[in-house]
C-alpha cells in the first residue's frame, strides 16, 4: 500500500530544506497544499509530485 501523505520532516528531507523553511512558506501562502491533522501538518503526495 502506497503512503498517501507526507509529514513536514519527510518533505523537508526530500526537498533538502529545513522544516523551518516549510513553516515559513506555509505562513506566506507558498508551497504545496497542506492539511492540519490536530497539531500535525501533512502534505498529500499528489500535491508534492505536481
Amino acid at each position: 500500500m502506497q503512503k498517501m501523505m507526507m509529514n513536514e520532516t519527510e518533505l523537508a528531507t526530500r526537498w533538502n530544506i529545513s522544516p523551518k523553511t516549510l513553516q515559513r512558506r506555509r505562513s506566506e501562502g507558498r508551497g504545496p497544499r497542506f492539511m492540519k491533522m490536530s497539531k500535525r501538518v501533512v502534505y498529500p503526495i499528489d500535491e508534492i509530485l505536481d
